[in-house]
């Protein structure tokens, strides 16, 4: 039983459990070690992909920007040759500027009927065998024109018509019809039958177009097209160029819809990575891969070192343990102590590496020797030299200039060269490293590129210079002030208005006014506290002593942590605005002061108090009151009231003086003034309807009055005038009415005694009219009647003069009949009683037509007639008036092959203004006066029959109405009459007619 017991225990012993452990904390090491190598290999190979696709893109955008200013030789040059071309492209060193690109050419657009121009053309230029190849029928070609440099391959591609190829075709179709640039997808160069390692290609293209023409529309772009500078590239070549060391590490596949364009499916592929790359309108999809050895380095060893490392502890420890169990707590002790001693190194190992590829800045571990051992990835974007290439060297390749000897606690200004050859000027610090005997091992060398910082440095300082010139050319007052809300600069407004003296000062007790200090400073400290805007209106002390008004107004800048960095105020001056403000509201309540009704008494001694409460120092008002003067005043308290009537012989004589001249006058600063407190004065003359002056507002103030205080004075002088005068001028009124009242009691008899003579005077005027009638036209008939007889009696006895006489003799008689008849009728007119109502004039135009139509009947007349409104009025009167106006139109118009008669009105004044026009023969405007006089005729009576009564009838019945007549005309061109009438206006909602 105990034999059987032994081998179970050996199977169980602790050497075994030991043995276990370890190995499974070897592998869990080596494991997890290997995950970071793995990851710092996957880190590594992201940042380099996204740096290879960055130098991608940025070569592409080169070659464009080379392409873009290739095309600008066409816009300097009407017409760009071969050898013009080519000094061109040499002076841009391709092949030294620009690797990766097979050259710079032309293409002019090629329509067919200019085909054998173009071949003659480029052959007279040099290129003595040029056709366009390969020859098929084209609606249009796009032939290699140009192509630099000229090497053989080159040459071989002039004449090639790119745009017979699909691919091609379609990308200059694409950038002719945009005008922007693009590519074309997979293709192979004509170049590559001249080439030992044939490659897949693509090629840019870029428009030109010809100058004055419009590019708005698709067809105009095409009608303009002159050719395309374009660039052929082979995709091996380009990548090659873009990526330089990179391509030896990383694998990368390009494909764009056109198909793969570079590289194959890789095998054995342990990282991956995709990015995309947009070409001139197409988009490369690069696939970058890289096998397991990728980034490898000295750290990729250690899980093979601790795996190792691992089986050997395991191993020592079991033989230890198996062997010397007395000494297994040592072995075990020695174990732990060595496994925790290794574990220390490669964690220090590890710490050291992570932080010194980290390292933004360039860091170069050389040796005691100075040659270079380790570079972290910073130094190889910084100098352009991979970790290999470096290794090795001597650190003191990288300088352009030997810094020399210096402090290591110190870093120095030195001057480095890339790899490029290009120089910058970089922060050097320098660290000696040495082992635990001191002796020297090597230096670590730590570059900072500083090209960034010092063109940052440079652009604060411009932008510094250009803040403070804006600062200092502002109109305003700018101050700063720190965080605490001291002021710490003002800009050269507050030296010009504060003084040189007081400028230093800031915000002191002299500058500010004595009753805005105290507001100031606490409004100041609580927005300081609170960090709120501060803002306000403060008086501030010129160099000149004077007060005024500015509006200060202060904001805090913060930093992106919130705290305030400092504060940024501006003093703008308002004083204008102030006082104006100030002095609208005194114009405002003195008017309200004076707008008392008529009969009431003014309270002047309350308008002076409130101008000087809000404006001035003191006002008196001096009045003429039966050859003395009358004095009202009010004053401020320090102005010295006994001083004003020690000189109140000064001041009468000049406020005499003013009311003299009539002139506003400023008193003159002198002692007088300084003894009664004030700074000046100024006299306004109250005067009113230009009349004489009738009193002086004298207004004293505390400086010399400018011009803002004479306006104001005057202002107020103007209202105080106008509102005594009014209130002299109501007590005229009230005497004039009892006098009227006195006038109206002895009028009444005197209008009864009128009215009773004005009705005898109608009674004998009656009498006379009834006498004319009957007196003078019974002889008259008496002849006409005799004259007829006559004529038909001795007709055959008179000879031809003895009845042209008798006929003027008839004649004379029935015109005097007739006028008699008009005269009777035009003194009845004033007397008939007019009966007032609404009339219709369209219904009353219509009557007085009816009546004249008979007289028309062989006559062309056209009738223009507008709808007419309605007026008050008399309506057979108003029918009159139509009558003659219609008959005086045809009577002056029937010489007319076609009689025009236009009615027409417009309202003014709430009246009806009817016009009448015909295209008869008008008269002089010169005589239009004498139109409407009795008997008063402008034209012959042989030329037209009348009595010279209707114009006149008409202008008295439009008169009764309460109306106007007037006449326009031209010889020769007809004539228009108005008349005007009341209109009849409806109601008002609430009245009622009378």
């Amino acid at each position: 039983m105990t034999n059987a017991a032994l081998p179970r225990r050996a199977r169980f012993s602790p050497a075994y459990v030991v043995l276990l452990l370890v190995l499974l904390l070897t592998a869990f090491s080596t494991w997890f070690v290997q995950q970071l190598v793995v990851g710092q290999q996957r880190t590594q190979f992201l940042r380099e992909v996204d740096t290879a696709t960055l130098q991608i893109q940025e070569r592409l955008d080169g070659y464009v920007q080379v392409m873009r200013s290739t095309r600008g030789l066409w816009s300097m040059y009407a017409n760009v040759s071969r050898d013009d071309f080519a000094r061109f492209v040499d002076a841009l060193e391709l092949e030294r500027n620009y690797p990766g690109i097979q050259g710079l050419g032309f293409a002019q657009y090629v329509r067919p009927a200019s085909q054998e121009a173009f071949e003659q053309q480029l052959r007279r230029e040099g290129a003595l065998n040029f056709a366009i190849r390969p020859g098929a029928p084209f609606d249009f070609a796009v032939p290699v024109t140009y192509l630099e440099p000229r090497d053989s391959a080159n040459q071989y591609a002039l004449g090639y018509d790119m745009a017979s190829e699909r691919a091609r075709r379609a990308a200059i179709e694409q950038a002719r019809d945009t005008g922007d640039v693009s590519a074309t997808g997979r293709v192979t160069l004509v170049q590559e039958d001249r080439k030992q390692a044939p490659q897949n290609g693509f090629l840019i293209y870029i428009p030109i177009y010809r100058d004055n023409f419009s590019l708005r529309t698709l067809a105009e772009r095409r009608a303009a097209i002159l050719g395309f500078v374009y660039a052929p590239f082979r995709v091996g070549d380009f990548l090659n160029a873009a990526l330089g060391v990179r391509s030896n590490s990383l694998r990368v596949t390009v494909r764009d819809p056109s198909g793969t364009l570079f590289g194959a499916v890789p095998n054995n592929v342990t990282f991956g990575a995709d990015r995309s790359v947009a070409i001139a309108g197409r988009t490369w999809n690069l696939a970058f891969s890289a096998p397991s050895g990728f980034g490898r380095g000295p750290l990729s060893l250690t899980p093979w070192f601790i795996l190792v490392l691992g089986f050997l502890i395991a191993l020592f420890a079991f033989i230890g343990t198996q062997t010397q169990v007395s000494a297994r707590r040592r072995a075990e002790e020695l174990s732990v102590r060595l496994a925790r001693s290794r574990e220390s190194l490669d964690k220090s190992r590890a710490e050291f590496e992570s932080i010194f590829r980290a390292m933004h800045d360039a860091a170069i571990l050389a040796d005691a020797s100075g040659r270079v051992r380790l570079s972290n990835d910073a130094s190889v974007r910084t100098f352009g030299y991979s970790s290999g290439e470096l290794q090795g060297q001597p650190v003191r390749r990288l300088y352009a200039e030997d810094p020399g000897d210096f402090d290591a606690a110190e870093s120095v200004s030195a001057s480095f060269e890339r790899k490029d050859g290009t120089r910058f000027v970089g922060e050097l610090q320098r660290s000696e490293v040495r082992g635990m005997g001191g002796e020297l091992l090597g230096q670590l060398e730590v570059v900072r590129d500083m090209t960034e910082r010092l063109a940052a440095e440079r652009a604060v300082r411009e932008s510094e210079t250009r803040y403070r010139s804006l600062v200092e050319g502002m109109p305003q007052i700018v101050w700063l002030a720190g965080p605490d809300g001291r002021v710490t600069y003002f800009n050269r407004r507050w030296d010009e208005y504060v003084g040189p003296q007081r400028a230093p000062q800031g915000f002191a007790p002299d500058v500010l006014h004595p009753d805005d200090r105290e507001a100031f400073r606490v409004n100041w400290e609580r927005a300081v506290s609170t960090r709120r805007p501060f803002e306000g209106e403060y008086r501030l002390r010129s160099v000149g002593g004077e007060y005024r008004t500015f509006m200060a107004r202060a904001t805090s800048v913060l930093s992106p942590e919130g705290g305030v960095l400092e504060w940024i105020g501006i003093l703008t001056d308002v004083e204008d605005e102030v006082y104006a403000e100030a002095a609208a509201s005194l114009l405002a309540d003195v008017s309200r002061l004076l707008a008392r009704p008529l009969g009431e008494t003014r309270d002047v001694s309350e308008i002076l108090r409130l101008l000087v409460e809000r404006m001035f120092e003191s006002a008196s008002l001096w009045t003429l009151d039966g050859g003395e003067y009358a004095m009202t005043r009010a004053a401020k308290p320090h102005v010295n009231l006994e001083g004003v009537e020690r000189s109140m012989a000064s001041t009468e004589a000049f406020v005499e003086r003013v009311l003299t001249t009539g002139q506003s006058e400023v008193w003159p600063q002198d002692d007088l003034l300084l003894e009664l407190g004030l700074g000046g004065a100024v006299a306004l003359p109250l005067v009113a309807r230009g009349e004489r002056p009738f009193g002086v507002l004298l207004l004293g103030v505390r400086g010399t009055p400018d011009d803002r205080d004479l306006e104001l004075a005057h202002e107020i002088a103007a209202r105080l005038a106008t509102a005594l005068d009014n209130e002299r001028l109501f007590v005229q009124a009230r005497e004039a009415e009892r006098a009227v009242k006195d006038l109206n009691a002895t009028l009444e008899a005197r209008v009864e005694q009128r009215t009773r003579e004005l009705q005898e005077a109608n009674r004998e005027l009656e009498a006379f009219s009834y006498s004319v009638s009957h007196d003078l036209r019974t002889p008259l008939r008496h002849v006409v009647g005799f004259g007829d007889l006559l004529t038909k009696e001795a007709e055959s006895q008179l000879g031809p003069k003895g009845k042209r006489y008798l006929g003027i003799m008839v004649d004379a008689a029935t015109r005097m009949s007739a006028l008699i008849d008009d005269l009777l009728n035009f003194s009845r007119m004033g007397r008939t009683e007019m009966r007032a109502a609404p009339v219709r004039l369209d219904k009353v135009l219509a009557e007085a037509r009816a009546e004249l139509a008979p007289d028309l009947a062989e006559r062309r007349v056209t009738w223009d007639v507008e709808s007419l409104p309605t007026v008050v009025g008399d309506g057979n009167l108003l029918k009159l008036v139509f009558t003659n106006l219609f008959s005086n139109a045809l009577k002056y118009s029937r010489g007319r092959e076609e009689s025009v008669i236009r009615v027409r009105w417009y309202e003014e004044n709430d009246e009806a203004v009817i016009s009448i026009s015909d295209n008869g023969v008008g008269f002089d405007e010169r005589f239009a006066d004498k139109l409407f006089g009795v008997f008063q005729r402008l034209h012959r009576a042989e030329e037209f029959e009348g009595t010279g009564i209707g114009l006149a009838n008409v202008r008295r019945i439009v008169t009764r109405h309460g109306g106007r007549v007037w006449a326009e005309s031209r010889l020769g061109e007809g004539a228009t009459f108005y008349f005007s009438l009341p209109l009849e206006r409806q109601p008002q909602e609430g009245t009622m007619n009378s």
